[in-house]
């Protein structure tokens, strides 16, 4: 086995080979790359940055963003980015400053500690709320959206990303072992594998749910240089209903 200063000394010169040509283009970092480096437990070939670390969905994710909301509309927003990303963290704090928050329950660099079953916000108090691959690892999920909904204004939204992975979703709560978990869910902290029901879920929780795919504001010669022709997650647009509605 590579000793882990071997195995970085191999990781960073790889991406510095990499970021050395034009044929692959991030739109999260605007840099330019020879090729996009593998990522994931198997390996998926073109998927990670090597500029800045993005992932296919990170790229669709901040596409749609730029291209189909309001976000940068030039009014001031409260953010909550759950789990956040680092390289869509720095941009959004770099834009919104003290409106940009991010909270995790694990990591220890992040602004806010919390546990999102429980956010310790008061009712109404988000513009965006950003949630990626978080749902399938808490073990209540219907708790978590509703949440979500407390805390957003009316007539505001959330983009939630899941993988979806079977048909229709899966869970029980008899399988505890990590073993299994991975087994039945692919990884051993996932609670569940959604499938294209997952938008019922949301709309259970009252969100108005749009549901879109890269293809719809990505072209198709965008999708091959962004590296976003395999694996990236449609974009679950969620708006919360606003009073009266």
């Amino acid at each position: 086995m590579i000793p882990l200063f071997g195995r970085r000394l191999l990781f960073y010169w790889r991406d510095f080979i990499c970021r050395r040509g034009k044929a692959r283009y991030c739109p999260v970092c605007q840099h330019t790359s020879r090729k996009f480096t593998p990522y994931g437990v198997v390996p998926r070939k073109g998927a990670r940055c090597p500029w800045c670390g993005s992932l296919e969905r990170h790229r669709c994710e901040w596409l749609y963003i730029v291209r189909r909301t309001d976000l940068f509309d030039g009014r001031r927003k409260n953010i909550l980015h759950v789990a956040p990303e680092p390289c869509l963290g720095a941009l959004l704090q770099y834009n919104f400053g003290a409106g940009y928050i991010n909270a995790d329950l694990n990591d220890l660099d992040v602004m806010v500690r919390m546990d999102i079953m429980n956010i310790p916000f008061s009712s109404d108090c988000f513009d965006v709320i950003l949630s990626s691959h978080i749902l399938l690892d808490v073990r209540d999920d219907s708790r978590v959206l509703s949440e979500f909904y407390r805390v957003l204004k009316p007539g505001r939204w959330c983009i939630l990303l899941e993988p979806i992975q079977t048909d229709p979703s899966f869970e029980d709560i008899s399988i505890v072992d990590p073993v299994d978990r991975l087994r039945e869910y692919g990884g051993p902290e996932h609670f569940r594998r959604y499938g294209p029901d997952f938008v019922d879920r949301l709309q259970e929780a009252g969100f108005i749910v749009d549901v879109i795919s890269p293809e719809e504001f990505v072209t198709p010669m965008e999708l091959a240089r962004y590296g976003m022709t395999k694996s990236a997650d449609d974009i679950y647009f969620c708006i919360k209903q606003k009073n009266g509605q």
